[in-house]
């Protein structure tokens, strides 16, 4: 059971995270324990064979199938990861009674003060999951919009001449969500990683193909604009879903924000 767990939530977490922010080492974990459960001689020696290493498989393989498919059946994102913390810990109470020859109360008890730090640690710092089922389909720096459709790619690097020509350019992200996922999000504008905006954008609403389109435009830009730029898809309870990235080369006096 706890190998099907692996193999159906491995694509999903590999699909949402980010290779270079803080929530793809989730998806090694997921990786490391679907391949030990996967050879089963060394599922014997590692896990079976160390009953403290078998609950720590069996918690995380559990909270990755819950914080996936919580969100499937209309559960907000973020009571999913803190309902799949709590529920995937709490359900080591019988293994806690069987270890331990306590009482049902006394092991129900510890389970459950174990279950409410792990989803405090879980509601702490939700970055560190990804956002399954949210991905990111497609995300293009564009010089404007046609309805909801880029309009005039924008390359990178880009001169800060040509961005002061430009006067503004527009982040257009689509990101990808199942029929019945509704999830807040917002664009986080990034300059050498220091945030410049915060754009507040129109919920998602899962089950469109071509994913649910959203866009943020800037138009006001440092008065010496050169450095790595970045533009952060997040949820609003801190979940990175993808990174659009582009440098200014140069300087050029543009009207300070």
């Amino acid at each position: 059971m706890v190998y099907l767990f692996l193999l159906f939530s491995l694509p999903a977490y590999y699909a949402s995270a980010t290779l270079t922010s803080v929530n793809f080492p989730f998806v090694l974990v997921i990786l490391a324990l679907a391949l030990l459960a996967t050879f089963d001689p060394w599922y014997r020696a590692i896990v079976e064979a160390r009953p403290h290493v078998r609950y720590v498989f069996l918690v995380v393989s559990t909270f990755a199938a819950l914080a996936l498919a919580l969100p499937l059946v209309r559960v907000p994102a973020y009571a999913s990861l803190l309902l799949s913390a709590w529920i995937s810990v709490f359900a080591l109470a019988p293994a806690i009674l069987r270890a331990r020859g306590w009482r049902l109360r006394r092991a129900l008890g510890v389970a459950g003060a174990l279950a409410f730090g792990a989803a405090a640690f879980v509601g702490l710092f939700p970055a560190l999951i990804p956002p399954v089922p949210l991905s990111l389909s497609r995300a293009v720096l564009a010089r404007s919009l046609d309805g909801l459709e880029p309009m005039g790619s924008v390359g990178s690097p880009i001169a800060a001449a040509d961005l002061r020509k430009l006067g503004s350019v527009v982040a257009y992200t689509a990101i990808y969500a199942p029929q019945g996922v509704s999830q807040g999000v917002v664009h986080v504008w990034r300059r050498d990683g220091a945030v410049v905006n915060v754009v507040p954008l129109t919920p998602v609403e899962g089950g469109r193909r071509e994913g649910f389109r959203t866009f943020s435009r800037k138009s006001v830009f440092p008065a010496d604009p050169a450095g790595r730029w970045s533009v952060d898809v997040m949820t609003t309870s801190g979940q990175l879903i993808g990174r659009l990235r582009f440098r200014v080369e140069g300087s050029v006096d543009l009207p300070a924000r």
